[in-house]
């Protein structure tokens, strides 16, 4: 750990300059300022309040960020609900608003410990023959949770979705359950079973093709989700994840044409116009994917931080850096510990030099601090930025205390070798 390498003027100007941030609604960026006032004077009451009310903004922008997207998209709704959690911290009262949208939205928190419970939520008590006759001693708490999750899963669906899962069984519900916490071979053994036992429904082709997805069986998961769209034609959900396992099965051209079949329809569609951009980009074909992009570009990408750091990364590859440091500013404002829009924003202004590198020691300085793990490549990208800057002796500094704190790791080393070669040389 390198101590003492982070002071910043006074403490009464980091938390004048965290106040006036407030004020702006700007919370994640004051809180980066009332961290290092409380740096300088831990005891410091004004940085406190002000970190206080600073967290539960945040906490509670991101729980309604989650509840917009569980509905079209559960992987995100999922981080927001997680970075809550996290971001709620010591705070009682907020880490259990957070845990119970966490567990609400299917973000992978943990159920509560209960007495004496089943050895997992619908275990079979002989071990494996999913047979709902087999049911945890029990079984009345079990039922009652699980009719209780699905309601809870069910909230979060848009209207369409709510109507194509409706009046499904019990079984279904209980593999249903079990997919949104993760018990996927549990979950496709039951959404099998009630594959059989219902009439043919989208619901049940559309949650096995989920579920074969997420454990990589990509034919399968094709073949389940083109049975929910013959089954109906209108279940968007399917139709998105449809395009994302044609994308990771390298089939990107077979999942552009999709995602723009779907966009002539329903332009409004966010998630089908958020997957085509990112499948070009992928594609190396930005200017394409900033067409696509554009109508996201504007208030919806100030407030919603993935979206901007995608824009972000399109501008970066269409070389546009001004723009591309903009687009990764605007998502770092409202998620500061954004590691995917922090580092390529550190690395552009880093190439800019001057005062631009200067601002990028204090950005890569940030990250050391926020992601501890990877604390040798932030300092150094430091040591690139003071380098930059013109401040050879930190830069040479900075390398021999990333040395330090270097892992036992053949890519890390390699990483290290070539800045320690492009900074020592001089």
């Amino acid at each position: 750990m390198v101590f003492g390498l982070f002071k910043k003027g006074t403490k009464d100007r980091a938390v004048e300059k965290a106040k006036k941030l407030m004020t702006q609604g700007r919370a994640a960026e004051a809180m980066t300022w009332f961290e290092e006032a409380l740096e300088d004077d831990p005891a410091n009451e004004e940085a406190k309040a002000g970190m206080a009310v600073c967290r539960r903004n945040l906490v509670e922008w991101n729980i309604e960020e989650a509840r917009a997207l569980t509905g079209h998209d559960p992987e995100r709704a999922a981080e927001h609900t997680q970075l809550a959690v996290e971001i709620a911290g010591d705070d009682q009262e907020l880490a259990k608003l957070a845990r119970r949208e966490n567990k609400k939205l299917g973000g992978g928190a943990k159920p509560a410990p209960r007495p004496s419970p089943p050895k997992r939520m619908f275990e079979p008590s002989c071990g494996g023959c999913a047979s709902t006759s087999c049911a945890p001693e029990d079984e009345e708490w079990a039922e009652s949770d699980a009719d209780e999750l699905f309601e809870l899963y069910m909230e979060g669906m848009d209207e369409e979705e709510r109507q194509c899962f409706a009046g499904l069984g019990r079984t279904f519900k209980e593999g249903y359950v079990a997919l949104q916490q993760g018990e996927l071979e549990f979950a496709e053994t039951l959404l099998k079973k009630a594959e059989k036992e219902e009439e043919p429904v989208a619901a049940t082709a559309y949650a096995l093709g989920l579920v074969t997805s997420l454990t990589g069986k990509l034919k399968r998961a094709e073949k389940h989700f083109r049975t929910a769209l013959e089954r109906n034609p209108d279940l968007v959900g399917a139709k998105i994840h449809l395009a994302a396992t044609l994308k990771e099965d390298k089939r990107a051209g077979e999942a552009v044409a999709l995602l723009k079949e779907r966009l002539e329809t329903a332009p409004e569609d966010r998630s089908a116009r958020l997957m085509l951009a990112s499948i070009l980009l992928e594609m190396s074909e930005p200017e394409k994917a900033l067409e696509v992009i554009d109508p996201l570009t504007g208030e919806v990408a100030r407030t919603e931080p993935s979206i901007a750091a995608l824009w972000g990364h399109i501008l970066r590859e269409a070389s546009d850096i001004d723009g591309a440091i903009s687009a990764y500013q605007m998502a770092t404002m409202r998620k500061p510990d954004m590691m995917e829009a922090l580092i390529p924003l550190g690395v552009l202004l880093i190439s800019k030099g001057g005062k631009d590198a200067e601002s990028a020691v204090k950005l890569f300085k940030h990250c050391y601090r926020t992601d501890p793990e990877r604390g040798w490549y932030h300092l150094l990208n430091i040591a690139n930025a003071y380098e930059a800057w013109g401040k050879h002796e930190q830069a040479v500094e900075m390398v021999d205390n990333s040395r330090n704190e270097l892992p036992d790791d053949p890519k890390a080393l390699a990483v290290f070798e070539q800045v320690a070669a492009a900074i020592y040389k001089d």
